[in-house]
């Protein structure tokens, strides 16, 4: 009886352990770059904020294998982006995404020795994330949603800035003055502000335009044919 008692204790023992292992095995792995929900404070300030200021001071460092490391994982999470998006966002978004692939690629090669590269790739990328956040706060107005027009407006704000701080330049008073109002107005939707007003419409509207003009002088600055000096002859 008692071998009996033992023999059952073990099995019980036993089944339990495989019981822990299986849980193990199928719980949810830790949250990667694709589960990250769109808008929310990790998604703009760490995963891509935080991460490009990460790969700019490791590549200042000559620290190739993190500043890569930083760069590819940004351009999965816009790549991850882009694929849940339907508006016009989703192409310029998906641009930015291969840049950023490209851009890594090349860091890891060795042909990338300025830093310019790196900002110039997180302007870009900037841009076109303003751009999505400005076309999501429209949407999230018209489903009535205040807290996140308020993430989305916020958002929008941050990367048109940050567009101008990786370019190396500073906005202009009208632009500046947009990014100001559109925060703070951000902050007071956030905190419960009655988002059906006309100054709602007119913030997107404000910010919105800046941003389409932004990228429409870059649109035109990059299509300019490069300026070739004649072959002397000798």
């Amino acid at each position: 009886m008692r071998s009996i008692a033992l023999v059952f204790i073990i099995a019980l023992i036993i089944a339990i352990s495989g019981i822990g292992a299986l849980a193990a095995d199928t719980r949810a792995p830790a949250t990667t770059v694709k589960n990250v929900p769109i808008g929310t404070k990790k998604a703009t300030k760490v995963t891509l904020g935080k991460s490009f200021r990460k790969a700019h001071e490791s590549f200042a460092k000559k620290d190739i294998k993190s500043a890569v490391a930083e760069i590819r994982k940004d351009a999965e999470f816009i790549k991850s982006i882009s694929e849940r998006t339907i508006d016009a966002s989703r192409e310029p978004l998906m641009a930015s995404s291969r840049d950023l692939e490209t851009l890594a690629d090349a860091i890891e090669k060795g042909t990338v020795t300025s830093a310019k590269d790196l900002e110039d790739a997180f302007s870009n990328a900037s841009k076109a994330l303003a751009r999505h956040y400005s076309l999501k706060a429209n949407e999230s107005l018209a489903n009535k949603d205040g807290k996140k027009l308020g993430k989305d407006l916020k958002a929008t704000a941050d990367y048109l800035e940050a567009s101008f701080t990786w370019a190396g330049t500073k906005p202009d008073k009208g632009v500046d003055t947009v990014i100001k109002k559109v925060r703070g107005f951000a902050k007071e939707i956030t905190n419960g502000k009655d988002l059906q007003s006309e100054e709602t419409s007119k913030n997107i509207k404000n910010i919105s335009a800046e941003i389409e003009k932004i990228i429409a002088k870059a649109n035109k600055e990059a299509a300019k044919p490069t300026k070739t000096e004649p072959v002397k002859k000798t």
